[in-house]
């Protein structure tokens, strides 16, 4: 149930005990734990952190939002589940500012823009289990698996290497209640660190072992998506979904490039973190891939300059020795 999915695995070490928690932002509502009664089982799942999504649009955007909402009947069906008491207490939306649309949020506003907030609920009940493993642990760690991008640019565009502004407002609320780091993934591709209040945010490390490539049975579905048939089997499959090599996952190094993260404490305080580059086999077949290895040469350089370049909206200065990157405080 949702407890028993918040709930800290504890790992035992000469240097003190450390509480691991976790949380996942993408998930299908399906597969999210909740909460038993005394009358009724919690439902097992995903320690899911929920997030909203406000859509800030233009006047014409907006009101063509409203016309599009009456005229395909969402409006109508929307109030119908309200009055069936399908949509709780929930009280109406102000029409003259917002409308929902195909179970979006959209907001009358200036510009375009997209904003963002943790599930208030959600960070609550995680609070307590911070709370608590604090009592039980010298050291508590928060980890989240975050497919969801971030804004950048002029218009507001998505792109992988942002972390979206609720994943970063989470992470600072996770130091803020005592965490000693905060260990981001999800992505597939490395983001920036940050050093906030002290202690090390991670929002996202990467791909550490990559082998979705070896799986051994697919179903039948994910054959017909590319006009596949029954004489296929999963090599044939996997070798057509990345056109052999040169798109998507296996076409791109940047999945295929992270970093381990080593934390040297003082006294219970950061002092440095040293950045290890790994390679996990850009460009070679697929039963050789996906496997880490340390980097070198200019695999490794390339791995430290991106880590330089995605941190540095953070202000953190990564210095770069041989293969190895440190941050020092």
């Amino acid at each position: 149930d949702i407890d028993q999915a918040r709930s800290p695995a504890y790992v035992d070490s000469s240097r003190g005990r450390v509480a691991v928690m976790s949380a996942t932002s993408t998930f299908s509502e399906q597969s999210r734990a909740g909460s038993g009664r005394p009358d009724f089982p919690g439902r097992p799942g995903v320690n899911a952190l929920r997030h909203d999504v406000i859509h800030y649009v233009e006047r014409d955007v907006f009101e063509a939002l409203h016309k599009a909402n009456r005229a395909l009947g969402y409006h109508d069906f929307s109030e119908a589940r309200r009055q069936f008491g399908f949509r709780g207490n929930e009280e109406p939306v102000d029409t003259s500012t917002e409308v929902e649309f195909l179970d979006n949020r959209f907001v009358l506003g200036e510009e375009f823009s997209r904003r963002t907030t943790v599930n208030r609920s959600d960070m609550t009940g995680i609070g307590n289990w911070i709370r608590g493993a604090q009592k039980q642990a010298d050291w508590t760690i928060y980890g989240v698996h975050c497919h969801e991008s971030g804004q950048v640019g002029e218009f507001h565009g998505l792109t992988r290497l942002t972390p979206p502004d609720f994943l970063v407002d989470f992470a600072h609320w996770t130091i803020d209640q005592g965490c000693a780091l905060f260990a981001g993934h999800g992505p597939h591709l490395l983001r920036g660190i940050e050093i906030y209040n002290g202690r090390p945010i991670f929002y996202s490390l990467g791909n550490f072992i990559f082998q979705n490539e070896s799986v051994l049975r697919l179903p039948d579905e994910a054959y017909r998506r590319f006009g596949l048939g029954y004489d296929q089997t999963p090599g044939d499959y996997l070798d057509t979904r990345s056109g052999g090599g040169t798109r998507a996952f296996a076409g791109n190094p940047a999945f295929w490039r992270s970093a381990v993260a080593v934390c040297n404490y003082n006294a219970g305080h950061l002092k440095e973190v040293e950045i290890h580059p790994i390679d996990l086999g850009h460009g070679r077949p697929i039963p050789q891939r996906g496997r880490p290895v340390l980097a070198n040469g200019e695999v490794a350089q390339q791995i430290l300059r991106w880590l330089q370049d995605a941190s540095e909206p953070y202000g953190t200065k990564i210095d770069i020795e041989g293969d190895t990157g440190y941050i020092r405080l």
